[in-house]
């Protein structure tokens, strides 16, 4: 391995890409990289070990790449395959987008408030989240009718969750606290509860008793909010005032964020516009990508994908030397590129060259393609060629 090869490499990767936008996004072509074999980079492979590297050994034998090289620079090609369009990013504003919309029309998804436990996820309060539900029911029997002026913290947040729920909260809550016999309750009243503190949350008056403005304060700097919260920023404030006046009852939100883009909130104008596109309903350009609130979210799952590729490294650095020296197993792509660049001593072009059977694959392989392309070009005056065969009708005889 050599610093040229490895300049040559980087060079080629970032042209794969770049091209790979171009061709999927720009033009609207097949997918520039579809599969494990990209016919791109073993295209690149053939001219540059049969053409490019020969002319460059008659101007002096000292240019041309040697096969290691050639290995080195493809294989960096192929490395870079993994990032752009099919392999991460065709899927990664789907996957980080589209679950937030899904949690809609999911109710079981809804019921558990499943995306609650999403690191960065929405901060309604899920069942888990809540260490002793009989300590929270114990905690409400003492609610007052007033709020406390005074410096307790669990009296006022206890008044908050009764007074701040909506009709159906309230009731739940007197409903729970009435009977005092069962110490342990059902899940139908766990869940009853849980949606009474979360409408409690979504009152922007939640954190307002003199007792939880600190409290509020504390969570307001941490969140970086400033001015008048919005209807999502309250809930996440509420939530955190709450886990930080009942420690003992409630978990904080997950730490994190990231995870989902822009918080997984589902009626987000970032994600409606990653989702729809352009005004025309066209994939987004890159100046039309909102980058200050997709960048978070690439931070996450691009540092995931960077640390899955070197996990796979040093696990070809493990399991290398038992495949190529113990068990004397090929690498089909590398194997391929070692063919098509090795040459005789002396020889300018590589031994593939003399192969008729390759030129003979080569020809009509080529010629087939050309034909098709011409055929698009020229519908009137070039026939089309099959590319496929049709057993449809055979599912009629079965």
């Amino acid at each position: 391995m050599t610093w040229r090869a490895v300049l040559l490499g980087l060079l080629l990767a970032a042209v794969v890409s770049a091209a790979a936008y171009f061709n999927d996004y720009v033009i609207g072509q097949k997918w520039f990289i579809g599969f494990h074999l990209p016919v791109v980079v073993m295209g690149l492979a053939l001219p540059l070990a049969q053409l490019i590297n020969p002319l460059l050994h008659k101007l002096k034998p000292g240019l041309a790449l040697r096969s290691s090289e050639m290995a080195v620079a493809l294989g960096l090609m192929l490395i870079a395959c993994a990032m752009p369009v099919s392999s991460f990013w065709r899927y990664f504003s789907t996957v980080t987008t589209l679950p937030a919309r899904q949690a809609l029309t999911q109710p079981g998804w809804q019921a558990i408030e499943a995306m609650s436990y999403v690191p960065g996820g929405p901060d309604r309060l899920a069942a888990g989240h809540v260490r002793d539900w009989p300590g929270m029911i114990a905690l409400m029997r003492e609610v007052d009718d007033q709020p406390r002026d005074d410096e307790d913290v669990t009296a006022a947040i206890a008044w908050s969750l009764y007074q701040h729920a909506d009709g159906a909260g309230q009731r739940a809550w007197s409903l729970a606290t009435r009977d005092s016999a069962d110490p342990e309750p059902n899940q139908r009243t766990i869940e009853t509860l849980r949606r009474a503190i979360n409408s409690a949350l979504s009152d922007e008056d939640f954190a307002a008793s003199p007792p939880l403005n600190a409290l509020r304060d504390a969570a307001l700097e941490k969140l970086n909010i400033t001015g008048e919260p919005d209807a999502w920023q309250t809930v996440r404030v509420n939530r955190r005032v709450l886990a930080a006046a009942l420690p003992e009852m409630v978990l904080p939100p997950p730490a994190g964020s990231g995870a989902m883009m822009d918080g997984g909130r589902s009626n987000s104008p970032v994600v409606d516009r990653l989702v729809r596109g352009d005004d025309d309903g066209d994939v987004l350009g890159v100046n039309a990508v909102p980058w200050g609130s997709v960048w978070p979210t690439l931070r996450v799952w691009g540092g995931v994908a960077l640390l899955v590729a070197l996990a796979t490294l040093c696990l070809m650095a493990i399991v290398h030397p038992q495949w190529s020296q113990r068990e004397l197993l090929t690498y089909p792509i590398a194997q391929f590129v070692t063919e098509a660049t090795r040459r005789e001593p002396g020889s300018v072009f590589p031994k593939v060259c003399r192969a008729n059977l390759f030129w003979i694959g080569f020809i009509v392989a080529f010629g087939w393609l050309l034909i098709r392309g011409l055929h698009c070009w020229f519908p009137d005056y070039v026939p089309d060629v099959m590319t496929e065969l049709n057993f449809n009708p055979l599912k009629e005889i079965a």
